[in-house]
């Protein structure tokens, strides 16, 4: 039988997490044709090149966990990747995150997939999520 957390354990678990893992993680785009499993490591992701890609930018303002149902969900602030006008685009193919230090943490492949990124202002958005889940 599975560990089971209650309402108050994981509500304590997530705002942990928000305080102290969630603001040290950085988010990037990648632009291979990655479809991320649980074997996936850094070196399997191609990070995005296109002009005015800024690579990793850190995740900031996580909000308070909010109840879905079994889950507690934590949202950082949008990011916006804007391609400036220069000569690079790219085909991207969705995001990662990692810890800060190198180590891939998550990736998720956008649906659909990829997104051209190759004129002046178009912009990739990408709103980092975090949940946890309780077994029934």
């Amino acid at each position: 039988m599975p560990l089971t957390y209650v309402s108050t354990g994981l509500d304590k678990l997530v705002r942990s997490l928000r305080t102290h893992f969630l603001p040290t993680l950085r988010l990037g785009l990648f632009q291979n044709d990655l479809t991320p499993d649980f074997g996936t490591v850094i070196g399997d992701v191609t990070p995005a090149t296109f002009s005015g890609y800024a690579g990793l930018t850190v995740c900031t303002n996580w909000t308070l966990p909010s109840a879905i149902g079994l889950r507690l969900v934590s949202t950082a602030d949008q990011i916006a990747f804007v391609h400036s006008g220069g000569a690079v685009g790219n085909w991207i193919y969705g995001y990662y995150l990692d810890d800060g230090a190198g180590v891939l943490i998550a990736a998720e492949r956008f649906d659909p997939a990829p997104q051209l990124v190759e004129n002046a202002g178009v912009a990739v958005l990408v709103t980092p999520r975090f949940s946890e889940r309780s077994e029934p």
